[in-house]
């Protein structure tokens, strides 16, 4: 549970980091590990937008994280039509292959995130291991429900109460369901200054004293309104918590895109499917293409089709048209 929700949290950060609002985007970054007082150079992470794919709109490889100097991890971002993460799909670099490992897929409501399902690839499948359902009231999500899979249905493990200033979160009390009691045993304490998350400090019980101790911070900095560094401290003593490690963000300025195709959407049905679906859209697109997870491209379609998904395995899909990048449908198939 414990390494479940810290996974979750350095997501989050990340995620928060790269969707920063300005007119600058990360190009790298470079991560630090600080042990006994000597400073080593994780990995680097090389973020760009990929203009020559059709599938890929944003991706981050991690090189250099095993020590060889050699791609380790790749990251492949889905947004949806307004802009949102509609999927992260991460991938292990192995025997000269990208195989991957973990998909992480994102569902909305009118207010933000409505559910976050997140699998692991095991025996050549997607298999649900973990979720977050969030919980709203009058537009603050008040609570974060989190499951865990492991033979059947998820299974409530751990929830989140939120608190907030305003639109920004405060505090997370976080609970779990310890020998049949539900009880708090971590919470986490955020604060901010004018330009975004200034630090984040992490606090668990001590199951042995069954007192809360300090167990972690983050600190932000910030150049030009921008996160400039990140530094992660450890220990179970606040003043006394050491630098474990240090991330440095390196910007460069955003294009300015001319003559934008406006975005549209497409819809298909029935969706998951079994044998078959079809297209629906609000302009008549002509040409689409099928991937898989992957990226793989499947085959080349037309609107007017019901595209046969019989011989397909089943998975997640994608349709995206020839002509409108910014047009693209997930396709679930379910046998």
């Amino acid at each position: 549970m414990k390494k479940v929700i810290f996974a979750i949290v350095v997501l989050c950060l990340s995620l928060a980091v790269q969707s920063t609002e300005s007119d600058m985007k990360i190009d790298l970054t470079e991560r630090f590990n600080h042990n006994q007082g000597s400073v080593q150079e994780d990995y680097t992470e090389y973020h760009y937008v990929n203009e020559d794919s059709d599938l890929i709109d944003y991706t981050i490889n991690y090189e250099g994280a095993t020590g060889s100097g050699t791609e380790a991890v790749k990251q492949v971002y889905q947004y949806t039509d307004s802009g949102e993460i509609l999927s992260i799909t991460q991938y292990l670099f192995h025997e000269n292959d990208w195989e991957p490992n973990y998909l992480a897929e994102y569902e909305y409501c009118s207010y933000g995130e409505d559910l976050l399902s997140m699998y692991m690839y095991m025996t050549g499948e997607w298999h649900l291991y973990a979720q977050m359902d969030y919980l709203w009231n009058n537009g603050v999500n008040y609570r974060t429900d989190h499951y865990l899979s492991t033979t059947g249905d998820p299974e409530l493990v751990g929830y989140y109460h939120n608190t907030y200033d305003g639109d920004n979160l405060i505090t997370e009390l976080i609970y779990s369901n310890i020998n049949g009691q539900w009880m708090q045993y971590a919470r986490n304490e955020y604060s901010y200054n004018q330009y975004g998350m200034e630090t984040l400090e992490m606090y668990q019980l001590n199951f042995n004293t069954m007192t809360e101790e300090f167990n972690g911070r983050y600190e932000f900095s910030y150049q030009d309104s921008v996160v400039h560094e990140s530094q992660f401290f450890i220990g179970s003593n606040y003043d006394d918590a050491t630098l474990s490690i240090s991330l440095l963000y390196h910007y460069v300025p955003t294009a300015v895109e001319e003559n934008v195709i406006p975005r549209l959407t497409i819809s298909v049905y029935p969706n998951p499917c079994k044998d078959s679906f079809k297209i629906v859209s609000d302009e008549h697109l002509a040409d689409y293409v099928l991937y898989d997870v992957k990226g793989r491209k499947l085959k080349e379609i037309d609107t007017n089709d019901v595209i046969d998904t019989s011989n397909l395995s089943n998975g997640i899909y994608f349709i995206k048209s020839k002509n409108h990048k910014t047009a693209t449908k997930k396709v679930v198939v379910v046998k």
